[in-house]
């Protein structure tokens, strides 16, 4: 679920191939609901407008995107590097005093070495098809232990979040024109 809640309103435009029926890129945006004030802090900050966040969220085959994912905030950035979907590193830059003054860290999380698992019967080292897909064996791993431990779904990733996510993109889906009857039959 996109910033812990389900979004008040979702607003979306795209472009669905006629002949396929895949949608080829699209713009959504979603509004979710004020946040509940702190009272933990402190009194002598700003006081923020009774408004909810905003989300915006492009994709696309039609054209060539950096893949990164930003995430904008009162007092800095977080910029998940691309490929976003499977990222190797995450920069933070924090506001600092003075216009313009920023403090930029950045953290990289390496690609997990290939295990024999996951390398050809000849000892050859498997060829992925698409950028640092190597990283999904942390994913692999996840899934392992909450089976082992029989678990019927994963904390990092509950059940409601999956199908709150998906109830965004078959709203998503209906917006832009795209119609999938195969989900109506399941």
């Amino acid at each position: 679920m996109l910033l812990g809640r389900t979004p008040l309103a979702i607003s979306a435009v795209g472009r669905v191939d006629t002949g396929t029926g895949v949608d080829l890129q699209a713009s959504v945006s979603l509004a979710y609901p004020a946040l509940v004030p702190d009272e933990n802090k402190k009194n002598d900050e700003r006081p923020r407008p009774n408004v909810g966040p905003l989300a915006s969220l492009h994709y696309g085959f039609l054209t060539e995107s950096g893949e990164t994912t930003s995430i904008l905030c009162e007092r800095g950035r977080i910029t998940i590097n691309g490929p976003s979907h499977c990222p190797t590193s995450v920069t933070v830059e924090r506001k600092l005093p003075g216009r313009g003054e920023k403090e930029t860290k950045t953290t990289n999380f390496p690609l997990p070495v290939q295990c024999g698992a996951v390398a050809e019967g000849d000892g050859e080292t498997m060829e992925y098809f698409y950028p640092n897909s190597a990283g999904f064996a942390y994913e692999a791993a996840a899934v392992c232990r909450h089976i082992a431990a029989g678990k019927l779904e994963a904390p990092e990733c509950p059940l409601d979040d999956t199908l709150a996510v998906m109830k965004i993109l078959d709203e998503v889906r209906k917006q832009i024109g795209m119609d999938i009857p195969k989900e109506a039959e399941i």
